[in-house]
């Protein structure tokens, strides 16, 4: 739109030409970094994959909270962590557990497990139970 509205004699309109190219061919090679994984993928076995969705989760495992992405292919759920790479290289990924969509079964609301019993504290409890961690965690950095 600048480009547009600056007169052709101008001693900017070429340097904003150069601007608009140099700025159109680094995104349309994003876009072509992009595309590939969203295009479909033929399996070993001949069937063809395509992605549907992908996103970010955290995963919850023996107390630790770990950083995952989540892909949702046509026919796997696929979880995996982003590996540290150099600035300019492409992304990867280390797979950490993957599921075919086929064998996932998920239970009816009969067969699946009551819900244990929740009992809220009063706001009060609460207010105390914060002020009590508080003091122990001051205690804990100052030993």
């Amino acid at each position: 739109d600048l480009l547009k509205h600056t007169p052709v004699d101008h001693p900017d309109y070429p340097l904003l030409q150069d601007a608009l190219r140099i700025s159109q061919n680094f995104l349309s090679s994003i876009n072509e970094d992009i595309d590939p994984r969203r295009t479909a993928v033929t399996t070993p076995k001949g069937e063809t994959r395509q992605l549907v969705k992908d996103g970010f989760l955290v995963e919850v495992s023996e107390s630790s909270r770990k950083l995952r992405h989540v892909f949702l292919f046509t026919d796997v759920l696929l979880c995996a962590k982003l590996k540290k790479t150099s600035a300019g290289k492409h992304q990867q990924y280390d797979c950490k557990w993957y599921i075919p969509l086929a064998d996932l079964v998920f239970p009816s609301p009969e067969e699946s497990e009551a819900s244990p019993q929740v009992h809220p504290f009063p706001d009060h409890e609460l207010e105390d139970m914060k002020m009590k961690i508080s003091a122990l965690k001051s205690e804990i950095q100052k030993e």
